[in-house]
């Protein structure tokens, strides 16, 4: 303590020749110089906020041993680079600001601080550095003299703390730093004036060994993730723990975590050496202290670790579990799964296709409407020379049931083929043993296509009904993104992000057990599920494009069925209709409303 407190009187002392020694000094060898690494300030001044912290108060690392290992290689020289691949909930965020403090009260440098976005660095100031900042002692003393200060820029003695996103590039590229905190990197936004990174690692040239960058991250797309690249590159250190029974090292991992799906037990972990299993307290007695990290290439400058929820002392195994259970049936919800909670690049099936005979080939009879049907879809699409539509009841856990596809033939651009449409819209279901019956909930029309206007004017009349014009946008949005009047008014067009919506549909095809997600097909004629149905369903494959991208391609020219099944699942999203609100709707009698469109033509036997 007596050596930091001389380098500090030294680095404020006004003369500018003690000045350049010093910083020479420092840019020779940071650990020599600077005896209190992070970890050690953190254990000794910081002080955890109520607003960012589960357990506010002193810190104490004993909460999260394999942060130890992180905090003390950031001052260690050598070291140019730390890289942490890890999931939420395992106090990264206080890593960083531990960092931080430690650089505000003893290194004291011009220090950036990266976030995706100018809203996301914003917030992590006032949500996150701000409260340390008034609940550490030291820090508050440091802080309260400085004037200037700001949400994104810190001015403090020596230094200061300037917060970006990485669309303001420009100001990526201008000032030498001499340490860099990069958060969430697979996020980052590419510029005209070339990756965020890049850009940064520029700025920290000037410090030569005295420079740190530090990236994290959870990872998205395998080999196509940016803190996946990052962490391939680096030492690749993994956490691992003692087992409970043999005593050898292993590390977490969900392929030997084991669980009963009608959570009747608690999980438990095998052990991959003696293959014995233990529940989750037995593996973490005495907060993992007697756990270590192992580096497969020690001899990187940089360090790199990778570590999911299992090793979280706030999130518990069945947590984890029930959010898995909920996930599995949908690919984008499991792709997620895996990113935040496993640490996992996903790993995506470029050439991953359905096979359409499986599907047709596992049809069964039902009834015209099955006793676990509460809701009903009907989604129509628009071709030239006819009209295409598909009634889908959904049940608990969003088990669906084809209930029939039809074509509707006639010239699209006259108003007598659209017309026929009154009689699907208006079709009730009966159950043939019980009597009840139930109405199509909503139906939802595309809008593109060749026929825009004639679309238009068939559902302004009738979105009263429930009936509702959609259109698709591609990229990466969510499945619902709004409703908007279309121009002059005519009608209230709903938003649907297409990649998404397919990518929930897709997994769903893929599950092979009734049960949650589970799509049916009546094997009964009357109903049309013949074999040109699945391979038109089936008619699309999801890619992977160079940028990392996903992308949806034909492999067949016809693909309605697939388009009817993405909009019906957007539809559902649109009118708010969840699992929570399914199982109201089967725990009360449907009540059978009594509905006529003032331009209904008369029965047509369906």
């Amino acid at each position: 303590m007596n050596y930091i407190k001389k380098n500090k009187k030294l680095l404020q002392n006004k003369s500018k020749k003690i000045k350049e020694k010093i910083m020479s000094f420092l840019g020779n060898s940071l650990v020599v110089s600077l005896r209190l690494n992070p970890l050690e300030w953190g254990q000794e001044f910081r002080y955890l906020s109520k607003e960012g912290a589960a357990e506010p108060g002193k810190y104490d690392v004993q909460r999260t041993p394999y942060l130890r290992e992180v905090l003390e290689k950031f001052t260690q020289d050598g070291v140019t680079t730390l890289v942490l691949m890890l999931a939420s909930q395992l106090g990264k965020s206080e890593t960083m600001n531990n960092i931080i403090g430690w650089i505000i009260h003893i290194y004291q440098c011009p220090t950036l601080i990266v976030f995706p976005t100018e809203t996301a660095a914003e917030e992590y100031s006032k949500e996150r550095v701000a409260p340390m900042l008034r609940d550490t002692p030291v820090l508050a003393d440091i802080m309260k003299k400085i004037s200037g200060i700001t949400i994104k820029y810190k001015p403090f003695p020596g230094g200061f703390l300037s917060f970006r996103g990485t669309g303001a590039a420009h100001k990526l590229a201008s000032k030498p730093i001499c340490i860099a905190l990069c958060d969430e990197i697979d996020r980052f936004q590419k510029t005209k004036e070339g990756d965020p990174i890049t850009l940064i690692q520029k700025r920290l040239s000037t410090f030569k060994e005295a420079a740190r960058l530090f990236l994290s991250g959870t990872p998205t797309i395998k080999n196509h993730s940016s803190i996946e690249k990052h962490y391939l590159e680096s030492t690749q250190g993994e956490w691992y723990i003692p087992c409970p029974e043999c005593g050898e090292y292993v590390t977490f991992s969900w392929d030997n975590i084991e669980f009963d799906e009608e959570k009747k037990k608690v999980p438990t972990m095998k052990c991959p050496i003696c293959e014995t299993k233990n529940e989750e307290e037995v593996w973490k007695v005495g907060d993992q202290s007697e756990g270590k990290w192992i580096h497969k290439f020690p001899e990187r400058k940089v360090w790199g670790y990778k570590l999911s929820a299992l090793a979280s002392p706030w999130v518990p195994w069945v947590n984890i579990v029930e959010e898995y259970l909920k996930k599995r049936n949908d690919l984008e919800e499991l792709k997620a799964f895996y990113n935040t909670i496993l640490a996992e690049a996903w790993d995506e099936e470029v050439k991953q296709t359905i096979g359409y005979e499986g599907l047709f080939n596992r049809r069964e009879e039902y009834d015209e409407l099955p006793e676990e049907v509460a809701v009903i879809i009907l989604a129509v699409d628009t071709q030239d020379t006819w009209l295409d539509l598909e009634f889908v009841g959904y049940g608990r856990k969003m088990e669906s049931w084809g209930l029939g596809t039809y074509r509707v033939f006639g010239n699209v651009s006259e108003t007598s083929t659209w017309e026929q449409l009154d009689a699907y819209i208006n079709k009730l279901f009966v159950n043939s043993k019980t009597g009840r019956a139930l109405e199509v909930e909503m139906t939802v029309i595309d809008t593109g296509g060749h026929y825009t206007d004639e679309a238009y004017d068939f559902i302004s009349p009738r979105q009263q009904y429930g009936v509702y014009g959609i259109k698709g946008i591609g990229g990466e949005r969510t499945g619902f993104n709004g409703r908007r009047l279309t121009p002059c008014g005519r009608i209230e067009l709903i938003s649907l992000g297409v990649n998404t919506l397919k990518s929930t549909v897709y997994g769903r095809l893929l599950i092979d057990k009734p049960g949650e997600g589970y799509c049916h097909f009546n094997s009964n004629p009357k109903y049309n599920y013949d074999l040109e149905y699945f391979k038109s369903l089936t008619a699309e494959m999801k890619k992977i494009t160079k940028k990392g991208k996903v992308a949806w391609e034909k492999i067949r020219p016809r693909n309605e069925k697939f388009d009817l099944r993405v909009y019906q699942q957007g539809a559902l999203v649109a009118a708010g209709i969840d699992e929570e609100e399914i199982e109201r709707r089967l725990n009360i009698i449907p009540k059978v409303l009594e509905k006529q469109f003032e331009i209904y033509k008369g029965e047509v036997e369906i």
